[in-house]
């Protein structure tokens, strides 16, 4: 009890309703819009796609935001397993690269 003083109190509920099926809810998250912006350890994140769209990164995603729509309209990368530190475009500026 010592090393977990905690556990003496808390008590497991005792109403059914309270107590999950031990299952995971059957629902799904959708992304619509990610505020923020990472500058803290990073530099020449934001670029400009074209004249309407702009793209950046924030923690592990990658932002393509619509800058002309009201309100503003975002397509995201979310395949990053960390958080995007970096961003370079290729040569003929047809693809971005993250990492």
């Amino acid at each position: 009890m010592a090393v977990k003083p905690w556990l003496g109190a808390i008590k497991e509920p005792t109403e059914s309703y309270y107590k999950g099926s031990g299952k995971a809810p059957n629902v799904e998250l959708a992304l619509e819009y990610a505020h923020g912006y990472r500058v803290k350890d990073c530099r020449n994140n934001l670029k400009y796609l074209n004249k309407s769209e702009i793209v950046y990164h924030t923690a592990g995603l990658g932002v393509v935001m619509e800058i002309d729509k009201n309100p503003k309209v975002q397509r995201f990368f979310n395949s990053h397993s960390d958080d995007i530190i970096s961003m370079a475009w290729s040569k003929d500026k047809q693809n971005m690269f993250t990492g």
